[in-house]
């Protein structure tokens, strides 16, 4: 399987941590993975809710309402790796599809990366500010789940910036970058100066 790392405790991750874990998930080949691995992977989904109340500025963002009505945290895992699986394996497929989209939409002026979703579209006045959010009520726990992760995930790169999400040209692989990185790893950028001197 492919190791997801992310450092950090769940209430010390930042939003650039969290949207690494997002882009290293929607890419993981989750062939191989073990009851721990699921179970690991459910609790980083729900850091994402924020659900202890700690992080104001996340306080309304999606995956609260379903953490809550779960009766979950990023500390408390559903019941069995069986359901944690049941809800991330069309997550994976969705958040994969979202994120090719939005690589594309970066380059296609005319392409956009969209979320199809079933709810409401809140429009209110805050602290003097217009604020939006949409709040999906979709038919099944899964398909909820996976929108307002989605929606979570999206939120998070637009606020750190759409182009900081790139491949690299070594592995292939999306990663957020910094404005001036090119590469995913460090190991990429050694390979490829590598290759450079060689030549």
């Amino acid at each position: 399987m492919t190791k997801i790392i992310v450092q950090g405790a769940p209430r010390e991750r930042t939003d650039r941590q969290r949207v690494s874990w997002a882009l290293s998930f929607a890419q993981s080949k989750l062939r191989g993975w073990q009851d721990a691995d699921w179970l690991e992977a459910f609790r980083y989904a729900l850091d994402f809710a924020a659900a202890d109340g700690r992080e104001a500025a996340h306080a309304d963002l999606p995956l609260l309402g379903f953490a809550s009505q779960m009766g979950l945290t990023s500390k408390k895992p559903p019941p069995t790796a069986k359901q944690a699986q049941a809800l991330l394996r069309p997550a994976h497929r969705a958040l994969h599809r979202f994120v090719a989209e939005l690589e594309e939409a970066s380059r296609v002026s005319l392409f956009d990366a969209g979320i199809p979703f079933m709810g409401t579209c809140s429009v209110s006045f805050r602290t003097g500010q217009l604020a939006v959010r949409f709040m999906p009520t979709e038919r099944t726990l899964g398909r909820q789940f996976t929108t307002e992760l989605l929606f979570r995930v999206c939120d998070l790169i637009v606020r750190l910036s759409p182009v900081l999400v790139r491949r690299c040209p070594r592995c292939n692989r999306l990663f957020l970058g910094t404005a001036y990185q090119r590469f995913d790893r460090r190991m990429c950028r050694r390979t490829s100066r590598i290759r450079i001197c060689r030549k």
